[in-house]
Order: structure tokens, then C-alpha cells, then sequence
């Protein structure tokens, strides 16, 4: 239990933490947002929490009989938190107390807890549906951009291989410490779009105009395109049906046609920087068309869960000498920009 001296909930919304989608339907309240991702053990839970300690005047855990007195405080108007999970659910306590001089007491109860449920203001997705919206500002794209230098011969091919990964999850019962449920995956970076760019990705998402995601923490542009990949169409998108339980709805709330159009501008500058693109065969193999040597990036995205969705996975952002001849590079986990 945390005695803050301001709210959770009005800190995470003075820091802009745990918006929501942009330019989603579904207003999604901050402390619900964060919740969800306490009980899926996102570490983003623990994230906020850390982030928030400045504002915390006294702590204290609660006995087995679920009791806990806090260290002496000046009096004055603070909020108590706590968090727990109750018949599958979060509970979390965001509660003003107005502590007076001497002792003062309080009880925690699912009456005092704060509203995550469909039926708050402050959770409720809004009523209407999703509504289509442009992308809020222009798509700086231009087609010209190439890495093709005028006269220089295309005698230089890049040869793809994917490394393979081994994908373990493993669930935890958070009360007896039992694996509740764990499956292992292993795969190949197979049937993927692979592009050869003239520059970063991270510059050429810059230069389009791509928006930065502030959710629940400011992400590179990188991350943020891989953000509006998984919003633009959520239909699809494991761990929905969760979200949308805590805040009512349907999952279709959460999509976000802004989402789309911020990822159908990042690929199309992906796009105009690219001077060959290949997808790779079933064995994760693949040969770019022959390019001038020099300098360039290898840009993808594997989704690594393919069926009944699409979802996981990790983007490439590698920079490659392409000499003169042949070149051969190995796609791995570990030379991936974000995994």
C-alpha cells in the first residue's frame, strides 16, 4: 500500500501515460489502460509504478490478515493505493483520504475500489462506434528518393537467410508460483517482405511525418510503426478479447483508422526508399535483385505467430556493406531493432 500525494490515475494523465490508441474510438482511462497491463505481467506495470515513486510519502505492506498501519505523514489530503486481483480481475484502490492529526483508519472494499469496469465514466468505451479519420497531418512521401547512383553498374546481390528463433511463454500462478501455462514455439523467418533502403528507417519514418506513440510510454518511430501495424486492424489481434473485457465493447472499439493511415504512410516511405525489396521462401531464404554496392539498410517485419493471427514478432533495421559480387547476410533475433 502507497500513500501518494497526488493520484495515480491524475498522475499517469499529467505524464501522458497510458493514453490509449490514437485516434481510437474507445476511451480507454488511464488506470483501467494500466491495470490491464498488470495483469497480462507487462513490465510496463512496474514502469509506471517506478516512475511514480517521487510522489509516494509512505508505504507499507499488508499483514496475512490483510492489514498494514503507514509511517506517520503531516496531516493533509493524500491518496492511498493498492492493487490486487480478485476472481480474475484487478482491483485497485486510487482512494482520497483526508488524514487529520492522531490516527486515522480506513477500509479497503470492492465499494472504495476504483472503477475499471465498463459501467465508469471514465473506462467506458464511447458510444458510436469507430469513425474513419484521415491521418491528422500530411504524409511527407515523395517517390524520388533512391539509392541508385546514376551510372553505377547493378553488379552486387544480397543473399537472405533467416537464423531461426525458439519462442518460449510461460503463465505463473501469482499466488502459489505454479506454472499455470507454458508452450514453446520454433520457427523460421519464412514469407517475409524484406526491403533494401537507402537510409535508417528511423530517419525515413522522420522525414514522412510519422507520429511518435506515447503509449503507455513515448516509443522510437521504429516501435511506434509496429504499434500502428497492430491497431489499424485489431480484429485479429491476440489479447483483445481481454482488453475489451475490462473495458466493455467490442474489440472493434479499439481500432483505430488514424492507426492505419500512420502505418499505410510509414510503408509507402519505406517504399519510396527502397531500391529492391524480396520476400523470403518457405525455407526463410531469399536473393534481393542486383544493386550498386555500398551502403544500406535491410528493413522487415516477421509476425511471428501467422495462424489464427498475426501478432509477435520483430522488426529489422540493419545496416549492410553490399560489395561488389556476391553478399550473404543471417537474420537473427539478436540483429533485429526491437523483438
Amino acid at each position: 500500500m502507497v500513500l501518494f500525494k497526488e493520484s495515480f490515475e491524475s498522475f499517469l494523465r499529467r505524464k501522458g501515460m497510458f493514453q490509449g490508441p490514437p485516434g481510437s474510438s474507445a476511451r480507454v482511462s488511464p488506470l483501467a489502460a494500466w491495470a490491464y497491463a498488470c495483469t497480462t505481467q507487462s513490465p510496463v506495470c512496474q514502469q509506471a509504478l517506478y516512475e511514480a515513486r517521487p510522489n509516494s510519502v509512505s508505504e507499507a505492506k499488508a499483514d496475512p490478515s490483510g492489514k498494514a498501519t503507514l509511517p506517520g505523514v503531516p496531516p493533509a489530503t493524500y491518496y492511498l493505493f493498492a492493487i490486487t486481483v480478485y476472481d480474475g480481475k484487478a482491483l485497485v484502490w486510487d482512494l482520497r483520504v483526508d488524514l487529520k492529526p492522531g490516527g486515522n483508519s480506513v477500509t479497503l472494499d470492492q465499494h472504495n475500489a476504483a472503477p475499471l469496469d465498463p459501467e465508469s465514466t471514465g473506462a467506458r468505451p464511447s458510444a458510436g462506434g469507430s469513425q474513419p479519420v484521415a491521418v491528422s497531418h500530411p504524409c511527407r512521401v515523395t517517390d524520388a528518393p533512391r539509392a541508385a547512383k546514376p551510372g553505377a553498374r547493378a553488379d552486387s546481390t544480397l543473399s537472405v537467410r533467416g537464423g531461426g528463433y525458439v519462442y518460449t511463454y510461460t503463465q505463473t500462478d501469482r499466488r502459489t508460483g505454479q506454472v499455470a501455462n507454458s508452450f514453446t514455439e520454433k520457427g523460421n523467418f519464412s514469407n517475409t517482405t524484406l526491403y533494401l533502403v537507402d537510409e535508417d528507417a528511423e530517419n525515413i519514418f522522420r522525414n514522412a511525418g510519422i507520429k511518435p506513440v506515447i503509449f503507455p510510454i513515448r516509443l522510437s518511430l521504429i516501435e511506434s510503426v509496429g504499434f500502428y501495424d497492430a491497431f489499424g486492424e485489431v480484429k485479429n489481434v491476440p489479447g483483445m478479447e481481454i482488453m475489451t473485457g475490462i473495458l466493455g465493447g467490442k474489440k472493434e472499439d479499439l481500432e483505430s483508422p488514424e492507426a492505419k493511415a500512420e502505418f499505410d504512410c510509414a510503408m509507402k516511405a519505406i517504399r519510396s526508399h527502397s531500391v529492391a525489396q524480396m520476400t523470403t521462401d518457405p525455407d526463410a531464404r531469399g536473393t534481393f535483385p542486383s544493386v550498386p554496392a555500398g551502403n544500406y539498410y535491410l528493413y522487415g517485419r516477421f509476425y511471428r505467430v501467422q495462424k489464427p493471427f498475426r501478432g509477435g514478432g520483430m522488426v529489422w533495421n540493419l545496416p549492410v556493406v553490399v560489395k561488389p559480387g556476391q553478399n550473404a547476410i543471417t537474420l537473427t533475433v539478436a540483429n533485429a531493432a526491437y523483438k
